[in-house]
């Protein structure tokens, strides 16, 4: 499917985006290639000198008023024994007071106006190769992957929940004489079953709580996918000074116990008094348990998929 989007309107003036044009294929399951051809508009932003009016004000002498009060002048006068002697004396007096009003005016400043400009064609070619699934085939209408190029941006993603799927890809570049910009993309697709990568996540860390010096928690089936890390991060806190990190770093299988509680979970355990050489009751500690999937390098395209769930107690809070 594509769908292709020229020239969207922005402004009166005429402004432009990027185009886009997108190609959707479904997912089966099974080993397959999909060939396509993308073609975009790059724009870039310029920018223009504008003269605009505007409404200024400015301060105007409107005329003039008489103003009458009274206002003190000193007097002196000479006694007999000739000792001078000097007085504020209240005089009644006129005077022309000028008179201002605010008055607007019309004025023009010089502003800059960005807009968007054609830069270049882009064609992007595609030579998608799709691995076969490590499951049976699926309804090839519950698993779509889109590959969209917006000008240069190549933005790619799965809607798809039965498959986690990986993208690599590698990717040559040529511009031909008419100034075209030719990218091709050689891109591998690899499907991973999702129900059982993303086990040990499931129902995420929960019921978190100390048996005495021992930390104990649910979290998925960790038997179904070992490809996870378990990060253990404790912290004792102090009144009077800064608090102390015990630990902070993945834990490895011998640190830990799981057990089985039924198909789809397990409990986890572990002895904090082996691990860090014992606990002081008496002290606030902070806990927090981190569980993540790793996955093989590349790009994961279903967007909506979560990797990581962690969980955090506070104990021993008098």
């Amino acid at each position: 499917m594509k769908s292709l989007i020229i020239f969207l309107a922005l402004s009166a003036a005429s402004t432009m985006a990027s185009t886009v044009d997108s190609h959707i294929f479904p997912i089966n399951g099974i080993e397959t290639e999909e060939i396509f051809l993308l073609n975009s508009t790059q724009t870039k932003t310029a920018y223009r000198q504008e003269t605009v009016a505007r409404t200024c004000f400015r301060t105007e002498l409107a005329g003039y008023s008489n103003a009458c009060d009274y206002y003190p002048e000193v007097r002196c006068y000479e006694t007999r024994d000739s000792a001078r002697i000097c007085n504020s004396v209240p005089i009644y007096r006129c005077q022309m007071v000028p008179q201002y009003r605010v008055a607007p005016y019309a004025c023009y400043q010089t502003v800059t106006t960005p807009y968007e400009v054609v830069d270049h064609q882009v064609e992007a070619n595609f030579n998608v190769k799709i691995a076969r699934a490590p499951k049976e085939p699926t309804d090839p209408t519950s698993c779509l992957v889109e590959f969209a190029m917006e000008g240069e941006a190549l933005r790619s993603h799965a809607d798809c929940r039965k498959y986690l799927i990986l993208s690599t890809e590698k990717k040559t570049t040529e511009v031909d004489r008419a100034g075209t910009v030719i990218h091709n993309y050689n891109v591998d697709l690899k499907l991973l079953d999702a129900e059982a990568t993303l086990a040990p996540l499931e129902g995420g860390v929960a019921e978190m709580h100390l048996e005495g010096h021992t930390l104990t928690f649910r979290t998925g089936d960790l038997s179904r996918n070992p490809n996870f890390n378990l990060k253990l991060f404790v912290e004792k806190r102090h009144l009077l000074k800064s608090d102390e990190t015990l630990i902070n770093r993945n834990i490895t299988p011998g640190e830990y116990t799981f057990e089985k509680i039924n198909e789809r979970f397990g409990i986890v355990k572990v002895n904090l008094d082996k691990l860090l050489g014992g606990m002081n009751d008496n002290k606030k500690h902070v806990i927090k348990v981190g569980l993540n999937i790793n996955i093989e390098a590349g790009t994961l395209l279903n967007l909506t998929s979560d990797l990581k769930r962690d969980a955090t107690i506070t104990v021993n809070n008098f």
